[in-house]
């Protein structure tokens, strides 16, 4: 609870653009793709050389090792072509929260790269408010399933 003992603090959805869901498996780059994308923004983010110095701190940092039953309702958004985030890590953080039972999307942006304009476009900014006007005026148990 929070100031306001008639309203719950907790959070209710997640809207997740282009993020990173497991920094361990975004952040184990092969030797050509540390070429590709040389710098290394989860290892960064630690404070480490190479996310494996902290592996235990990246899980806890990681969306997809915190998925459980209660957790929030999310929408997740990644472009086809984004180099700097896979969408195959959005992807396994939706598989993830379908599994445990909370209710997700997944959208996958047709040409759009990570944090690029496609994202700002008026049907994608209307399709977000869309579901977030829908997710928070149900109960979450009404979108479990």
């Amino acid at each position: 609870m929070g100031a306001d003992p008639g309203h719950s603090s907790a959070v209710q959805a997640v809207v997740h653009w282009f993020g990173q869901c497991d920094l361990v498996a975004s952040g184990s780059r092969s030797d050509v793709e540390a070429r590709l994308l040389p710098f290394a923004f989860e290892a960064g983010l630690l404070g480490v050389v190479h996310i494996v110095d902290d592996v235990a701190r990246a899980r806890e940092l990681s969306f997809l090792w915190w998925v459980s039953a209660g957790a929030p309702r999310f929408l997740i958004a990644h472009g086809d072509p984004d180099h700097i985030v896979a969408p195959s890590d959005g992807q396994a953080l939706h598989s993830a929260l379908v599994r445990a039972g909370v209710a997700s999307r997944f959208d996958l942006l047709g040409g759009a790269g990570n944090e690029e304009a496609e994202f700002d476009r008026p049907a994608s900014l209307a399709m977000t408010a869309a579901w977030l006007r829908a997710t928070l005026s149900r109960p979450a148990a009404s979108l479990r399933s």
